[in-house]
């Protein structure tokens, strides 16, 4: 009688540890679920939440008629800089051109158009670059009824 309780005390011994392990870890040493880093800028006093799965954040959102420059200053992995404009109906040729410059460098640039047989209708172009830092964006028009720009940042 005395063999076999020794093998199941050694049994109740080993599940018993292997219970208080797990106990101990979940409640000693709980996942963290919440990957989310709060970052401080030095720059422009903004708290921005940094987290491992990225996504896109909107900075802001620019609108106006003629030509004008916006700075900008990112730090995420990646900028996007969308272009929505919608012509004057005057049968001529109207355009929107999106120039994103870094320095005295010119990144990207998207262009859209309108020629006197296109629709009086909005147009959209996307300029997406693998960088961050400080930033100018350059729009240059030609009769248009207004236009849109609105940047993000991938953090």
């Amino acid at each position: 009688m005395k063999k076999i309780y020794i093998p199941l005390i050694v049994i109740l011994l080993i599940l018993g540890l292997i219970g208080g392990i797990l106990i101990g870890n979940i409640f000693f040493h709980p996942q963290n679920t919440n990957n989310n880093v709060n970052e401080i800028s030095n720059n422009d006093n903004t708290i921005r939440n940094i987290s491992s799965n990225p996504t896109w954040h909107k900075i802001g959102t620019y609108n106006g008629i003629g030509d004008d420059s916006i700075q900008i200053n990112t730090k995420g992995s990646k900028i996007k800089v969308v272009s929505t404009a919608m012509p004057i109906k005057n049968y001529a040729d109207n355009s929107l051109t999106t120039i994103l410059n870094q320095g005295s460098r010119t990144v990207e640039m998207s262009q859209m158009s309108w020629n006197s047989k296109s629709a009086v209708a909005t147009k959209t172009k996307t300029i997406e670059v693998s960088d961050s830092g400080n930033f100018e964006i350059v729009i240059s028009t030609y009769e248009l009824q207004w236009w849109n720009i609105e940047v993000y940042e991938y953090y």
